[in-house]
């Protein structure tokens, strides 16, 4: 059984700043370019694990656009899913009312329950695919002693490499060595890490195909990619690179730029409070900070930057 799998889809209208060209237009063609490419290679089943919505307030328009593109490629493949937060209202665990509902009423995609693994006949084999969305934990494998039964996980969690933590301070994370080692599953396909991620360990293996799309001023360098695996040789996983355009045709480079140094020296004034032991009173975080511009002689561009920071992050936090 031939197994396509795609990373975090992540599908909206809305546009990511500093994004220049039609968003929605790039990803429609590259989503479908991925659909067509699993059908080009005769895939059963494609796995997706989660995040294939950028939102749970998506848009009418987006989900039936969703389900006339998905409804091509019903008889060719079946798409299986579980839920990442951004599918989730309030990043809940209440999962009816969400556009990935919607999907699977409309017969486009199918939702891997937590205690109920789906069960494939594979020739000789018998491959059980479970599921752990976002917010469950991690269903026990199948417990067999034959070589004809296939365990495979789909879960929307946040694995890394063991020792390269994405961002200093990172936490609730898992290691994907470390994961391979404990659970006894064939393969584990991730979501969540927007970074191609591959582990091969004792014959077992963690796929994380990472985003689709090239959503933020740090993704400059990130190539989407999907993967194939066939069950009947787990020697090898394939990889597909997805089209993309030159960095400089979809983002505003020059604004970026200038986002990178306002970060770089949002971090270097962070960098020096730490150094000079600067202790906050309170838990009013905002307060403390605008006290310390006070009281200290920081740069005024620098001062300005977190005033613009503060006061984007209030309106954020009001609405």
């Amino acid at each position: 059984m031939k197994i396509g799998i795609m990373g975090d889809v992540h599908a909206t209208r809305v546009v990511p700043e500093n994004r220049i060209d039609d968003y929605w237009e790039t990803f429609i063609d590259k989503f479908t370019w991925c659909l067509e490419k699993f059908k080009q290679e005769s895939v059963d089943i494609v796995i997706q694990p989660g995040d294939f919505f950028d939102s749970s307030k998506a848009s009418d328009f987006v989900k039936q656009y969703l389900i006339y593109i998905l409804k091509n490629f019903t008889k060719s493949f079946k798409i299986l899913t579980v839920f990442g937060q951004h599918d989730l209202r309030y990043h809940s665990s209440d999962t009816y009312n969400t556009p990935l509902k919607v999907l699977e009423r409309a017969d486009v995609v199918s939702i891997i329950d937590n205690k109920h693994p789906l069960k494939f006949d594979d020739g000789d084999r018998t491959v059980y695919i479970s599921g752990a969305s976002w917010f469950e934990d991690i269903p026990e494998p199948i417990k067999h002693d034959s070589e004809n039964i296939l365990n495979i996980l789909v879960m929307h969690k946040m694995v890394i490499r063991m020792g390269e933590k994405i961002w200093e301070g990172q936490s609730n994370y898992i290691e994907a060595e470390r994961l391979l080692e404990v659970w006894d599953y064939d393969i584990v396909v991730s979501g969540d890490n927007h970074r191609n991620l591959i582990c091969n360990k004792k014959k077992k293996w963690l796929i994380n195909a990472g985003s689709l799309m090239r959503s933020r001023i740090n993704q400059l360098e990130h190539k989407p990619k999907i993967h194939m695996i066939d069950t009947e040789n787990l020697n090898k996983v394939f990889t597909f690179d997805v089209p993309i355009k030159p960095a400089q045709e979809v983002f505003d480079i020059e604004r970026v730029t200038f986002e990178k140094e306002r970060n770089e020296d949002l971090e270097a004034f962070i960098d020096g409070l730490q150094n000079k032991g600067y202790k906050t009173e309170g838990l009013d975080f905002a307060q403390n900070i605008l006290t310390y511009i006070k009281e200290n002689n920081v740069d005024k561009e620098v001062a300005e930057t977190i005033n613009t920071i503060m006061r984007v992050a209030e309106c954020t936090c009001t609405t």
